[in-house]
Parts: C-alpha cells; sequence; structure tokens
C-alpha cells in the first residue's frame, strides 16, 4: 500500500463514505486509511443540543457539555480533523437556560473557531437574541467566511426583521440559499430588540452582490426574501437574483410575491419546483391567482405539487391557466404534476374530462418544442378502494401526448407505486 497513490485510496474509501462503522473500522488500519477515512467521518460535523440519540432531552447541558468537551480535545490532538470539516449543523441553541448557556455556548464557540473550511453551514431553530455573545461572534465569522457557499436558515428567530435582512444582505459567496419559518423572537413587555449583527464590529461595505445559484423559500412569503436580497441605504451589498437557475418555492400562499420574484429572476431559470396550495380553483374565485412563466423563457424544468383532484375539480384547469397568455417556452423539456385524489362525498367518482385540454396545450409543437416527459404522479392514500384512479384509466385522455411516448402516470397508494 506504500506505492499507492492516497487518490486511488481516497477514491476507494469514497465508496463507503457513509459507512461510519466501516470508517472507524478502517481509520486503525494504518495512517493513509487514516487519513482518507477522516475525511468522510468528519465531513459534516453535528453540534446540535439535546437532539442526539441517547441524550436526556429534560437535562442536556452537563451532557452536552462533556460531549462538546470531548470533540474539542479530538479537533485540538488531530489537525487533520478540521481541515475535513466542511458542513456545519447547529440547531436549538437558545433552548438552554442562561446558566446552562453559560456552560455550553463557549465549547461551542472555540470549536467554530478550529474550523477553517466550512462550506455549508445549516442553522435550525435558534432564537439568535438567547445566544452566547462570544458565540455569536465566532457564527457571525462563519457566515462572513470566503468559503461559506450553502446556507440554510430553517425556523429561526431573530430580534426583529431588520437583523434578517442584514444577516443575509452581508453575506457575499452564498451560492446556495434555503430559508423558511423566519420568526420575530418574543422579548419580555419593555425591552427593545437590540441589533444583533453590530457585534463584529465591521461595517457593510459596497460589494455587487453575490450570485445565488439556487434558492429555496419555505412557508415564507418570496415578498419577504425579495426584500432581504435587495439593497437598501443601510444595506448597500445585495444578492444578485438575475443568475437564480435553481428555484424551489414549497407551502407558498402568495402567489403574486412569488411572481415578482420570478419576474426578477428571468431568464436565467433553469428549474422550478412550486408547492402552493394557492392554485387551487374555489368557487369564490373570481380572479385566481396563477403562475406567472412569461419571463422564465429558458425554463427547462417544471414540477408543480400539492394540486388536488376531486369530485368537481381537475386540476388540468388550473395547469392550464397558468398558460393560458400563450406562454411559450421553448426550453421546457420535462413536466412533473403531483397530485392528491380525494372525494368527500361516497357514490361519486373524480372529474377526467378536463385532461384532454391538458394533452392540446402540451402538444403544441410551438409552445413547447422541446417537451420529453411529462409526468402525472397521483397519491391515492386516502381514497377507498373502489374509486382510486388506475394510470390505464388516465392514460386515453392523453391522446397526443401518448403517440409521441412522453406522457407516463403513477400512482402512489400505501407507499407502493403503480406506474403507466
Amino acid at each position: 500500500m506504500d506505492d499507492t497513490p492516497q487518490e486511488l485510496i481516497d477514491y476507494i474509501v469514497s465508496f463507503i463514505n457513509d459507512d461510519r462503522k466501516t470508517l472507524r473500522h478502517i481509520r486503525l488500519v494504518n495512517h493513509r486509511l487514516n487519513q482518507s477515512s477522516t475525511k468522510h467521518l468528519f465531513l459534516t460535523l453535528d453540534l446540535t443540543i439535546g437532539l442526539a440519540t441517547g441524550y436526556d432531552r429534560a437535562a442536556p447541558s452537563l451532557q452536552q457539555y462533556t460531549r462538546f468537551q470531548a470533540l474539542l480535545s479530538l479537533i485540538q490532538s488531530n489537525p487533520a480533523i478540521p481541515n475535513a470539516v466542511h458542513n456545519v449543523e447547529l440547531d436549538d441553541l437558545g433552548r438552554l437556560s442562561d446558566d446552562e448557556r453559560q456552560l455550553v455556548h463557549p465549547t461551542l464557540c472555540a470549536i467554530l473557531d478550529y474550523l477553517p473550511r466550512v462550506s455549508s453551514l445549516f442553522l435550525r431553530g435558534i432564537c439568535f437574541p438567547r445566544v452566547h455573545t462570544s458565540l455569536l461572534q465566532s457564527l457571525i465569522k462563519k457566515l462572513t467566511s470566503q468559503n461559506l457557499e450553502k446556507l440554510d436558515i430553517w425556523n429561526c428567530q431573530f430580534s426583529k426583521t431588520d437583523d434578517l435582512l442584514h444577516f443575509l444582505n452581508d453575506r457575499c459567496t452564498i451560492r446556495s440559499l434555503r430559508i423558511g419559518l423566519f420568526k420575530e423572537a418574543a422579548l419580555p413587555a419593555g425591552q427593545e430588540p437590540t441589533p444583533l449583527f453590530a457585534t463584529h464590529g465591521e461595517e457593510i461595505r459596497e460589494n455587487p452582490g453575490a450570485r445565488l445559484d439556487s434558492l429555496t423559500i419555505e412557508k415564507d412569503s418570496p415578498s419577504i426574501i425579495v426584500n432581504a436580497l435587495s439593497p437598501t441605504t443601510t444595506t448597500p451589498r445585495a444578492f444578485d437574483l438575475t443568475h437564480i437557475r435553481h428555484l424551489v418555492l414549497t407551502g407558498i400562499q402568495d402567489l403574486p410575491a412569488a411572481n415578482s420574484l420570478l419576474r426578477i429572476i428571468g431568464g436565467s431559470l433553469q428549474s422550478l419546483y412550486l408547492s402552493s396550495a394557492a392554485l387551487q380553483l374555489s368557487p369564490q374565485d373570481k380572479k385566481p391567482s396563477t403562475l406567472d412563466l412569461q419571463f422564465n423563457v429558458n425554463l427547462e424544468n417544471l414540477r408543480i405539487s400539492s394540486l388536488q383532484w376531486t369530485a368537481t375539480q381537475c386540476p388540468a384547469d388550473r395547469i392550464c391557466n397558468i398558460f393560458k397568455n400563450d406562454v411559450t417556452l421553448s426550453k421546457l423539456k420535462d413536466i412533473q404534476l403531483v397530485l392528491t385524489a380525494w372525494i368527500k362525498r361516497p357514490h361519486t367518482s373524480l372529474l377526467y374530462d378536463k385532461w384532454m385540454d391538458l394533452d392540446d396545450l402540451f402538444s403544441n409543437g410551438s409552445s413547447f418544442p422541446s417537451l420529453k416527459s411529462v409526468k402525472v404522479i397521483v397519491h391515492a392514500d386516502n381514497l377507498p378502494p373502489n374509486l382510486k384512479p388506475n394510470p390505464s384509466e388516465l392514460i386515453p385522455y392523453f391522446p397526443k401526448l401518448s403517440r409521441a411516448d412522453i406522457i407516463s402516470c403513477t400512482l402512489w397508494q400505501d407507499d407502493k407505486r403503480q406506474c403507466l
């Protein structure tokens, strides 16, 4: 093995990169296998509090302190370990009491300061006003690092909305951003919110903006994110949204705000995944909101979910409504439609007759000249067996797409898949 190139050893070990038990064993064989396995064992560092298996959630402080002290000692003893860490997960930093935070957070701070190559940061369930000052400073250093490419902010609390705006506008190297369930922290009566991100002592500098490649917004209005990513008089640094290629919007209720974001992104968008109950038709909708794709002329992949198929409503209506203004997507190759079939009343059946309109729409060669695949995925777990749709019954409603061999239907029921 002494004559084997280290690159070849790394390649062989990469085949067991998620088998942590085997990786621990081969670390003991020799120095070179130890070097390769360390890269995979410590690629992602879990710094969550009170969530690890085997720990007492009711009293996590001493157990977590012991765990983090052991991890810190390990990092200090082997320089290869901190260099191997690229992904860091932090969760529930504010759930401890003040005394517990004084014990645990400085140790976390020391661990973060030892990690020079963090490229992905996952922040979940963090109440920033309750984070220890020293840990917050270390965290901000990582957030402003030139190595950071991916940032995930989920269910976090800030003192005020401006903190979120500053938080996002001050990042200059991020290529992938996921954000959802933003909240303002509840403060005691009479207490004024304190700006969090003045603690690192840096002024915001003029910057042409980071070029986001991927953006995911979950269960928040896109307008909040658009405002946060746009330059203001107090936060001149901003992201360049016009280079986003992949956009995911899930649990979105504000379709007009989503359309504003699509308009800003424009022709760079290649992939769009939208999950929105707002796409459903309602008898009260006189002018129902719809998706506006006229500015996204280079879109290649489109996936729409959260559509309902009932005895009185066929989702084909809503999908056709998206393209009613003669939208031409000449590069669109793949369309996925994810439906949920359900019926309120017995002795009724699903409405099928609108599917042919969708067949006419997608078989229009002038509007969709590059279309290669249309996939209809139906979830029917809530239907009785005699009312569950059969893929063979749905296919005949797409005669033109069937002749072109680009339509497929899949039925999911009880975690089993039936395809045609």
